[in-house]
């Protein structure tokens, strides 16, 4: 675990890197903060228009990353649009050129909250009729 001090704001970000690659960033608050914040981002952005399997180079169609970003809120069980909201949590998402993040914004059912957006990454859900929409 890496720990980056901020002299500016007083504050503390705790850096852990997951046995996946994955790197998890913890920027403890003191009271009086009664909402928790998470930020999930991925490195595939709107410059990433090409990928490479052994020797072979693919491309991605403009946009591809935004619209993957809509498109995995659709879930097999229903929207996690829904979901979210049934939890009282405020969630959303955004692509830039680099990267893509899923956030949400919660005062209580944090825990769920959190396994909702890691179900909704790892079970993505296409289908014919979600995808023509």
């Amino acid at each position: 675990m890496i720990i980056k001090y901020d002299k500016r704001f007083n504050e503390k970000v705790y850096i852990l890197k997951l046995k996946n690659g994955m790197q998890v960033h913890i920027l403890p608050k003191e009271e009086p903060y009664f909402s928790t914040y998470v930020e999930l981002s991925m490195p595939f952005g709107s410059n990433h228009l090409t990928y490479q399997i052994n020797d072979d180079i693919h491309t991605y169609p403009p946009g591809s990353a935004h619209f993957m970003e809509h498109k995995i809120f659709a879930m097999e069980d229903g929207d996690a649009f829904l979901k979210f909201s049934n939890l009282g949590v405020d969630a959303n998402a955004m692509t830039s050129y680099q990267q893509t993040s899923y956030m949400f914004n919660a005062t209580s059912h944090v825990e769920d909250a959190l396994k909702l957006l890691l179900d909704m990454l790892d079970s993505t859900y296409f289908t014919k009729e979600n995808i023509d929409t």
